[in-house]
C-alpha cells in the first residue's frame, strides 16, 4: 500500500527504526487498521471485541522486529486501542510503538489517542544474557 508524503514523514519520526511494510507491522490510520503483516514467528490478529490487536510472539523469535504505529492526520479523530502482547518464552524481539499526530487541529476538534497495552511473558529475555530495558 502505498502511504501519502504527511504519513510517511510521521512515520519516520515516530519509528526510527524504519517503517516498513515488510516482516510483523500493523498501522493504524485516523483510527482504522490500514495495513499489517506477519512474520513467520510473529502473528498479529485484529480483535473483534474492542479496538486493536493481539501479537503472538514465537519462542523461535530471534533477532525480530514488531511495529505497531499509529497515525492521526484528521482533527476530532479519537482512537484508543487495546493490544495484548503474548510473548513466549525465548523471544529476542523489538517492539516499536508510537503515535503521531499531524492535524489542523482547532480547539474545538482535537485529535486524541490512548493505548491500553497489556503484555503476558513466559520468561524475561535474562536467560540469554541480555539486561531488561536495554536498547540493542
Amino acid at each position: 500500500m502505498e502511504l501519502d508524503a504527511v504519513t510517511s514523514n510521521v512515520l519516520k519520526a515516530i519509528d526510527t527504526n524504519g517503517f516498513k511494510q515488510e516482516g510483523a507491522y500493523n498501522l493504524r490510520y485516523n483510527g482504522q487498521a490500514l495495513c499489517h503483516g506477519d512474520s513467520e514467528h510473529i502473528k498479529i490478529r485484529r480483535k473483534e471485541d474492542r479496538p486493536g490487536v493481539d501479537v503472538y510472539i514465537s519462542g523461535e523469535a530471534e533477532g525480530e522486529q514488531v511495529h505497531i504505529p499509529v497515525v492521526i492526520s484528521r482533527s476530532g479523530v479519537t482512537d484508543v486501542v487495546y493490544n495484548d502482547f503474548y510473548i513466549e518464552e525465548g523471544a529476542d524481539v523489538v517492539i516499536v510503538a508510537g503515535c503521531g499526530v499531524h492535524n489542523s487541529m482547532t480547539v474545538s476538534t482535537p485529535s486524541m489517542w490512548g493505548k491500553m497495552p497489556k503484555w503476558f511473558m513466559r520468561k524475561s529475555i535474562t536467560g540469554k544474557g541480555k539486561e531488561p530495558g536495554k536498547i540493542y
